[in-house]
């Protein structure tokens, strides 16, 4: 579900205005999900079910954070 609500984010190129609050959750969030991951040594199977690295999750995650932040 999540994917499929970012991928029509895309295809209108719609992004919804952030504050500084939840911004700040928003990180916290991803980055907390993913440690909790890798101490749970799930990292193997994450990579394996999206196809992905983590070092490139990381990456994307980043990018994506950064350009979808705007200030109100």
């Amino acid at each position: 579900q999540f994917e499929k609500i970012i991928s029509e984010k895309f295809k209108t190129g719609k992004r919804v205005k952030l504050t500084e609050k939840g911004s700040a959750i928003t990180a916290w969030s991803m980055i907390h999900g993913l440690t909790e991951m890798v101490r749970n040594n799930e990292i193997d199977e994450i990579e394996n079910i999206f196809n992905i690295g983590l070092e490139e999750i990381f990456d994307e995650m980043t990018a994506i954070w950064g350009k979808g932040v705007t200030s109100l």
